[in-house]
Formats: C-alpha cells, structure tokens, sequence
C-alpha cells in the first residue's frame, strides 16, 4: 500500500491525512443540503466496519468536527495549515 492511500481528498480543497497504520478504503458522503461529510475509513482488509467514522463540517477556513465514532481508538486528530487534518491511530 502507499502513502498516497492514507491521503484523503475532502472539498474545499481540504486533505485528511491517517500518519499510522495503512487506509485499505476511504468513503467520502457529503451530508445532503449541508457542507457536512461524512467519511468513513477502513484500515484492515474487512471493509464491512470502518476503523472510525468522522463527520466534519468543511468550509474554505474552518473544520468543524461534528462527530467521531472510533472503532479503532484515535490517538490524536490535529488540524493544520494549509488545509490538513491528520488522525494519529493509538
């Protein structure tokens, strides 16, 4: 697997970043009539149950974390410029 694959393109030009562990798939779901996503992130070759689901608010200069509903536990979820948020996998 590559790093590329543990990069995932959100709008607004935003990137999520997974630093740890390798992302087998990613399924990204804008929240009808909102600017919400929901994305879910599986990171074992089961791809029946997501290691952990977000739901961000994205907008151009400002996330917004809605939801986490960590299957895996998370270590630490960081957001940075320009643009990126990164999810360290405990």
């Amino acid at each position: 697997m590559s790093e590329e694959q543990n990069v995932i393109q959100l709008t607004e030009g935003w990137v999520l970043r997974v630093l740890n562990g390798t992302v087998t798939k990613a399924d990204v779901k804008m929240v009808p009539d909102s600017t919400a996503v929901d994305i879910e992130i599986y990171t074992t070759g089961d791809t029946t149950v997501p290691a952990f689901t977000l739901q961000l608010n994205v907008l151009a200069d400002v996330i917004e974390v809605i939801g986490i509903d960590p299957i895996q536990k998370i270590q630490k979820l960081a957001i940075k410029m320009p643009k990126r948020i990164e999810v360290t996998l405990a």
